[in-house]
């Protein structure tokens, strides 16, 4: 009995010792895979920084030739407006022009108008002062 004590003994033994290296083995396995992912997510982190910025870059490219386009619209619309500033400026300088030369007509009407009653009246008055002068014979 004492010899199958010792060879269950020794069978544990070999057992634990064959777990030991069994674990052993898979810490190594496991750290040498833990080393291996870490080296693939580094290199994946770093290709995705190099997309990351050529995306950028592509971006900012974009967006520049975007502003270009926008500052030749706005640059077209200023033109346009320019030019429709300068015709209305001119339809309003023409319209100035005929209503100040009209005023101009209006008022030397009105002025000759006034210059005719004004004649008128000193003609009267010369001749109420004749017929009153000369005693009623201003008719012959």
């Amino acid at each position: 009995m004492l010899a199958g004590a010792v060879v269950v003994g020794v069978a544990i033994a070999s057992a634990s010792m064959r777990n030991d290296l069994v674990a052993a083995e898979l810490r190594k396995d496991m750290a040498s895979l833990e080393s291996k992912l870490g080296e693939q997510a580094r290199s994946l982190e770093g290709k995705l920084g190099e997309q990351a910025r050529g995306l950028e870059g592509k971006l900012g490219e974009q967006a520049r030739g975007l502003e270009g386009k926008l500052s030749e619209q706005v640059r077209g619309l200023e033109g346009k407006l320019d030019e429709q500033v300068h015709g209305l400026e001119g339809k309003l300088g023409e319209k100035a022009a005929g209503l100040e030369h009209t005023l101009e007509a209006k008022l030397a009407g009105v002025i000759a108008g006034a210059a005719d009653k004004a004649e008128a009246a000193t003609l009267r008055v010369l001749k109420e002062y004749r017929i009153a002068v000369t005693g009623g014979a201003a008719g012959k």
